[in-house]
């Protein structure tokens, strides 16, 4: 069951943390690229336990006005209080924000979406530039954001391969439009899966599909999330039906009190999940399939968006850690125990009802660039 609880909120405290850049000792620097070759910044906190623990996927927020990165508010105090609990977390600033700017102007632009038309007027120049920045994104560009995602789970799932980390158990952490990302991505998980060769000649299409991936995704938390990112809006409630209901991935959507947008999709998409739930009483005695999926409301935080809820005088850490992610685990012991994905050498794709598509092929160290018709966003003029 999750509940409501008072809390408060410290504007001052918010507005330095949302200044650090500089990733905290207990973190270590890593780089990863992108199919479209981002090279991304992100922050690798191992766990003294490595691949007994599960693994958590911190997506930032972002505005195309005001930016937005992987250290700002209190995500870096969140990642730090995961490892001293033993989890291995990654976070990352998506392309264009924080650190991540770098691209190899050889090929980066060579891909249809990043040839110019969805940069400002004067942003592409010749010879192209070897660094992009969200001050240079059209509105168009964001869902393209995407594809940052997929870099970071190929990136640990091959530290996965190395013992370093468990993503058979994963569980993925999100704040408004980057828990929208998160959210798109996990709809794609539902559609992927590992090909297995045809006995008779690898050259012969795959013989049969594995399990869908999002089985390896123990639980997931969102933090205001957003039904659109910047101006494309997504079927985010059809995404939550399949994710949280149909696959039963467990849920947390965490907003503040006095947000009324937030808490009327709450309330929509709990009930997408389960049509009996009861918001008065956080009823889930007819729902035992997803008694770890609820909501969060945060009395005292004045509307705070997103990040903002986890200001350390507001008890949201705390809820993340000791009231939502112990109980998921305590239920995922058996389910999420490790074992090597092979990730290099494995063949995945994506399948749906009528159409299968190619997400990685043997021997690729990433996935391919992300499929929006799988998952039914259309791209064209919004």
């Amino acid at each position: 069951m999750l509940a409501r609880y008072p809390v408060r909120w410290s504007l001052g405290l918010a507005l330095m943390l949302s200044l650090a850049q500089a990733a905290p000792a207990a973190g270590v620097k890593v780089t990863f690229d992108t199919a479209d070759s981002v090279t991304l910044e992100g922050t690798f906190y191992a766990s003294t336990k490595g691949k007994d623990m599960p693994t958590v996927l911190l997506l930032h927020n972002f505005d195309p006005k005001t930016g937005g990165n992987s250290h700002a508010d209190g995500w870096d105090d969140l990642a730090l209080a995961l490892q001293k609990k033993d989890y291995t977390v990654l976070s990352f600033d998506f392309r264009g924000f924080g650190n991540s700017t770098r691209v190899d102007d050889s090929t980066f632009w060579k891909h249809r979406h990043n040839m110019g038309t969805l940069f400002k007027a004067g942003t592409v120049k010749t010879p192209p530039a070897s660094s992009i920045s969200y001050t240079s994104c059209g509105l168009g560009y964001y869902p393209y954001l995407i594809n940052d995602v997929l870099a970071a789970k190929a990136y640990l799932d091959m530290r996965n391969d190395n013992g370093d980390c468990n993503t058979r158990s994963l569980i993925v952490i999100g704040a408004g439009q980057g828990a929208a990302l998160g959210m798109m991505w996990l709809e794609s998980e539902c559609k992927r899966r590992e090909a297995v060769p045809d006995p008779r000649s690898p050259l012969l299409p795959p013989s049969k599909y594995g399990k869908p991936e999002i089985d390896n995704v123990a639980g997931c938390v969102w933090l205001s999330i957003t039904p659109h990112v910047v101006s494309r809006n997504l079927p985010l409630g059809d995404w939550i039906k399949d994710a949280g209901k149909t696959n039963k991935t467990p849920m947390a959507f965490v907003y503040s009190k006095d947000d009324a947008d937030s808490d009327k999709r709450a309330d929509y998409y709990l009930k997408t999940i389960m049509p009996k739930y009861d918001r008065k009483d956080k009823t889930f005695k007819a729902d035992e399939d997803f008694r770890f999926t609820g909501e969060y409301a945060v009395p005292g935080a004045k509307k705070l968006f997103g990040s903002q809820l986890l200001d350390k005088d507001l008890d949201t850490q705390d809820f993340i850690l000791n009231k939502y992610l112990d109980l998921v685990i305590e239920k995922r012991k058996v389910s999420g125990s490790w074992d090597s994905r092979d990730f290099k050498k494995t063949h995945y794709v994506w399948v749906n009802s009528n159409r299968t598509e190619e997400a990685k092929m043997p021997d690729e160290k990433e996935f391919k660039l992300f499929p929006f018709h799988m998952v039914n966003v259309s791209l064209s003029a919004p």
